[in-house]
């Protein structure tokens, strides 16, 4: 995303968010250059693709090959079907509804506690139809999956009931970013799993998969036949250490523009609350963008916004739809300037992870705060493609 980009037409406010297509594809291919050509590639793209947009992402991914999508949810999977995507559909957290209708549009549930097991297995057999499925093993993360004493007696009952399709078989690493260790301990007991499947009379389990962004990084051994990759598709990396093992660049570019710029003596308030007083005599620009937008107000007197390069602090209490940037460092600042809260631009990049650590949050909640009133505007080859 290396031009600027006008606000299109019929969109009236500056606060945009700026998905660059390209880089999506470019995210994939960098982590495929990681795999074996064997190993299939699950795009996460739960909750709305972490703020970036189920579904234009989606038909990017898979225009692009990617074998499988990651949904949180059974509704999630329906919007992608109804806008035609095709390739399986794992549901990561089915609940206790929704299982005829994931049969009906070919949506595979993670099955991931025994009562789950009871459900699927009635329902297949009262609707008398093929229910594909992903049995999930916990290994450590404590979370959603069958604990390591009891998924062997419900992988032999599923394997006995003829409408059950065991498409796969699946763990979650807790902490593949930062603790080798734990994680290899997780790797070793699904290995052990996964191995005593094979005597269980299990009919398929075609899917072995336990890596997400960080494991495929990290663990190599843990690529099996299938990665979930979710952040680093969309250029964000769970961890910075996690830089020099493969460049990926960021999608989205959530930016705004200067509304106003006001001279304010040493000593001026700023905002609700007066949390800031300036200590000078300063420039303030107020930017279009607020806690309503997803701009957090944990950034309040913490962040910094990105204005002709160079960064201006935000300054005072971050309001429902407005944001206050001090720069007098930036004398040639005026209405109407850009103002880049996150992402890339121009040669320019501010990161998310940057932005997150500076709150004592992570680069998944920031991308996934942004709200639904901040248009998504689509790019390839740096021109629009699709818009709201």
């Amino acid at each position: 995303m290396n031009t600027p980009v006008s606000v299109p037409s019929g969109i009236y406010r500056s606060t945009l968010a700026l998905i660059d297509l390209d880089a999506v594809a470019d995210n994939l291919r960098a982590l495929r250059r990681l795999l074996p050509p064997s190993a299939a590639v699950c795009a996460i793209v739960k909750a709305n693709a972490y703020g970036h947009g189920a579904v234009p992402v989606s038909r990017e991914l898979e225009a692009r090959g990617v074998e499988a999508f990651g949904v949180a949810t059974i509704e999630e999977g329906l919007e992608l079907r109804r806008a035609g995507i095709e390739r399986p559909i794992l549901v990561l957290g089915a609940g206790p509804a929704g299982i005829e209708a994931a049969q009906e549009h070919r949506l595979a549930p993670v099955v991931y506690s025994p009562a789950m097991a009871e459900r699927v297995s009635h329902a297949a057999r009262r609707m008398k139809k093929p229910l594909s499925i992903h049995l999930k093993i916990d290994t450590g993360m404590g979370r959603l999956g069958l604990l390591m004493d009891e998924w062997q007696d419900i992988l032999r009952d599923l394997a006995e009931n003829p409408w059950i399709d065991l498409a796969g078989i699946a763990t979650h690493f807790s902490s593949a970013e930062s603790d080798e260790a734990f994680t290899r301990a997780q790797l070793t007991r699904f290995e052990e799993a996964v191995r005593r499947s094979g005597n269980l009379g299990n009919p398929s389990a075609g899917r072995i998969h336990a890596a997400n962004s960080a494991g495929l990084l990290n663990l190599p051994e843990s690529v099996f036949t299938m990665v979930r990759p979710g952040l680093l598709l969309y250029g964000a990396y769970p961890d910075p250490g996690l830089r020099a093992k493969v460049t990926v660049r960021p999608a989205m570019t959530f930016k705004t523009r200067v509304l106003y710029v006001k001279s304010l003596p040493k000593g001026s308030p700023v905002s609700y609350g007066r949390t800031f007083h300036t200590k000078r005599p300063s420039r303030i620009a107020t930017l279009a963008v607020g806690y309503a937008d997803g701009y957090r107000r944990d950034l309040s007197n913490r962040g910094w916004v990105l204005i002709r390069r160079r960064k201006a602090p935000v300054v005072g209490n971050v309001t429902m739809d407005l944001t206050m940037v001090d720069v007098t460092d930036i004398p040639d600042v005026v209405e109407e300037d850009e103002a880049i809260l996150f992402g890339a631009a121009e040669g320019d990049c501010l990161p998310v992870e940057d932005l997150a650590a500076a709150i004592g949050t992570i680069s998944y909640e920031l991308l996934c705060a942004v709200s639904g009133r901040v248009p998504r505007v689509y790019l390839r080859g740096g021109q629009i493609v699709e818009r709201p």
